[in-house]
């Protein structure tokens, strides 16, 4: 049961069921929106029996948690009155079902993995399995990417069909990584699994620590590679959190001036990721493209396709949020409606592009399906910061894991202020982070009644 889980969780953190190769290997249609659910399901129901099972334990079963109690109360608001607000604003059943599964299936993800891993040596252990497959997949995109760099055009029907109704410039072909995922799935795929590959790190010795340090690297060089910029500021902010609790004091200056360099090779011979930061930030100062050196940058950048400033000095996708904000002011409580918004989006900006699922959230189904979702996220950090702060952690790798986990959790909540919807990636994650503080608050309670 454990493999099989194991392989649940890879097939849903990678998304494999997007995967062009995997799709024409069970020969059916690509892109084909339903076959996700055969995965999400499964999951669903093991995690069901999984707590069944522990739930008619009498004598020796475990009881609720705290931190299991403190997550029921937002997440049980935030299904009811999610499925309150689809119903009030959906015009048919087919859009109902639809929005059903957007706003839940991600929710189940994250509860599934907290019902299923009641141990946290499965939570590394699985950590560790991810990790070596995003080593695989990172190799498989790098491969993609060299033979991009000779007949760019040339591997263009690999990832046909999912670019032929997209941007066509050579810059965003160059940016796509595995075919079925777009330029930013796998680099939000890669960033928890950095922030991984860092724990292994510091918790490893002799060689097999550079074997950590090169992997992490390397799945570094893949985000780098494909110029996305959420999955860099998200990286970012899980870097800072481990650099405010201590994890980069090492004792070897040689290593970490050799990491540096590394990192500032990645960037130089991959300047995509560098000129869309400069343009994003020009456009919010304004003053900053008046400088000789930053000018020069940015005519680099539209030259070579990486300037994203699309209308009248504006990017698409902040225009979108600005038109947001009108519909959030008309609806604050229950929103505009799913359907509706999208559609009114579409109509105006042509598939729109807010990249902000919180924010999208709050227009769509108003304060009253996004509080109790952001109350539900900022109970996993409660609770886990707690467990950290009271030393309710029975060792230092213990310990390690959870500031890990919190780590990813923070990025993850900011990744999403890039995305343009629900990623069941970052969810099971969520789940991950939520699993440890229930299971350190268990063992701690063991502990107690033996003592």
């Amino acid at each position: 049961m454990s493999i099989a889980i194991i392989v649940l969780i890879a097939i849903i953190h990678f998304y494999i069921y997007d995967h062009f190769w995997f799709l024409r290997l069970l020969g059916m249609e690509l892109n084909n929106p339903k076959i996700n659910l055969i995965f999400l399901l499964t999951l669903f129901y093991i995690a069901a029996i999984h707590q069944l099972a522990v739930s008619i334990k009498t004598e020796h079963g475990e009881k609720i948690s705290q931190t299991g109690k403190q997550l029921v109360v937002p997440i049980f608001l935030y299904f009811i009155l999610g499925i309150f607000t689809v119903i009030l604003h959906e015009p048919d059943f087919d859009s109902i079902k639809r929005y059903f599964f957007y706003l839940f299936t991600p929710v189940m993800v994250s509860l599934s993995v907290f019902a299923i891993f009641r141990d946290n040596e499965k939570i590394k252990k699985t950590l560790f399995v991810l990790f070596l497959l995003g080593i695989i997949l990172s190799a498989y995109s790098t491969v993609l990417h060299i033979k991009m760099k000779t007949d760019l055009m040339g591997v263009y029907h690999i990832f046909n069909p999912w670019v032929e109704n997209q941007d066509m410039t050579l810059s965003y072909l160059s940016r796509l990584s595995i075919p079925g995922l777009g330029a930013s799935n796998l680099p939000s795929m890669l960033t928890s699994l950095i922030l991984a590959g860092i724990y292994f790190f510091k918790n490893s010795g002799g060689k097999v620590r550079y074997f950590y340090a090169v992997a992490s690297l390397f799945l570094f060089y893949n985000i780098i590679i494909t110029s996305t910029r959420g999955a860099f500021v998200s990286l970012l902010s899980g870097m800072i959190y481990l650099f405010v609790k201590g994890w980069f004091k090492y004792k070897r200056p040689l290593f970490a001036i050799s990491v540096s360099l590394l990192i500032v090779f990645i960037f130089y011979f991959n300047t995509g990721l560098l000129l869309r930061l400069l343009s994003t930030v020009n456009q919010f100062v304004p003053s900053l493209g008046k400088l000789d050196t930053i000018r020069g940058l940015l005519n680099i950048a539209e030259k070579t396709g990486y300037h994203v400033i699309d209308t009248d000095g504006k990017e698409t996708r902040y225009l979108y949020l600005i038109d947001a904000f009108q519909y959030f002011k008309n609806n604050p409580l229950l929103g505009s409606g799913y359907t509706f918004f999208t559609a009114s989006q579409e109509a105006a900006f042509g598939g729109g592009g807010g990249h902000n699922t919180f924010f999208v959230l709050l227009v769509q189904g108003g304060l009253v399906v996004l509080v109790p979702l952001v109350f539900f996220i900022f109970s996993i950090y409660h609770n886990c910061s707690d467990i950290l702060r009271k030393k309710l952690y029975k060792d230092a790798l213990s310990k390690d894991l959870g500031i890990v986990l919190i780590a990813i959790l923070l990025s993850y909540t900011v990744d999403q202020m890039f995305t343009p919807g629900f990623f069941h990636n970052y969810w099971l994650w969520f789940g991950f982070a939520a699993a440890w503080a229930r299971n350190c608050e268990m063992e701690y309670r063991a502990q107690s009644r033996l003592s």
